[in-house]
């Protein structure tokens, strides 16, 4: 199981994919993928500005309206696009899904406030965590495949679909479908705690370093214990080829 952020995609090279497509033919390949880089320079390129808000407790997130959620589904679908092609053209049977197609992803919106010009305001925001995963239609898309590459938007009762966070959605797809490890390639080498990149980091010690890092590596150890609750053994996060971090480069999240 590996997840690709938006910002790390255009940075791989032929060599990340050609490990990729080994490890696909050599068992399921299931690959959820970000977009953050490649929507910020699509509304930018239409005359809108990517907008963020932060709710009331303190966690940031990209302020999604029917408008954004339009833009998320074409970025989204190119990259889809993208992914599958070259893992095909590496001769990897490929499929590609949406999250919220058939109800694969299930998420759970809920009404926060957010700040804005200082002030707590109740916002419509088309974001909420994955909550369910529908496993075996998720299994049936992989079927006859090697690899499935997933976009993660999801289904929500209230609002039809909805964005969701990618590390997160693949914390919890990995747990669904009995994944042993979860790889959440980024663009920096090593999880770092006291200016010190950390090669191995326990599941207790989570909450305390999220607090000292980055929101974007926040989420990301957010989702890795959320993994290792759910089941998944091993995650890694850190930047290289996907069998080298399996391998033991990067930071690897333990119980």
């Amino acid at each position: 199981m590996v997840k690709i952020g938006g910002s790390t995609l255009s940075r791989l090279d032929g060599a990340w994919w050609d490990d990729a497509a080994t490890l696909a033919r050599g068992g399921s390949l299931v690959c959820v993928h970000g977009w953050s880089r490649q929507l910020a320079a699509y509304q930018r390129g239409r005359g809108r500005r990517p907008e963020f808000a932060i709710d009331q407790h303190g966690h940031r997130s990209r302020l999604t309206d029917a408008a954004a959620l339009a833009d998320i589904r074409v970025v989204a679908g190119g990259l889809r696009a993208e992914i599958g092609g070259r893992l095909g053209r590496r001769r990897v049977r490929v499929a590609t899904c949406c999250g919220d197609a058939d109800g694969l992803l299930l998420a759970e919106s809920r009404s926060l406030l957010w700040w804005r010009d200082g002030r707590l305001v109740p916002l419509t925001n088309l974001v909420g965590p994955v909550r369910r995963v529908e496993t075996e239609r998720l299994r049936a898309r992989l079927r006859g495949h090697e690899a499935l590459v997933v976009t993660p938007l999801a289904r929500d009762s209230r609002h039809g679909t909805v964005n969701t966070d990618g590390d997160r959605a693949a914390a919890r797809v990995a747990a669904a479908i009995g994944a042993e490890r979860l790889v959440l390639a980024t663009d920096v080498t090593h999880v770092i705690s006291a200016g010190e990149p950390l090669e191995t980091l326990r599941r207790r010690d989570i909450e305390d370093l999220a607090r000292q890092v980055g929101g974007g590596m926040r989420k990301k150890l957010r989702a890795a214990g959320e993994a290792l609750e759910g089941g998944v053994q091993r995650v890694h996060i850190g930047a290289g080829r996907p069998s080298v971090l399996l391998a033991g480069a990067g930071t690897t999240v333990i119980p």
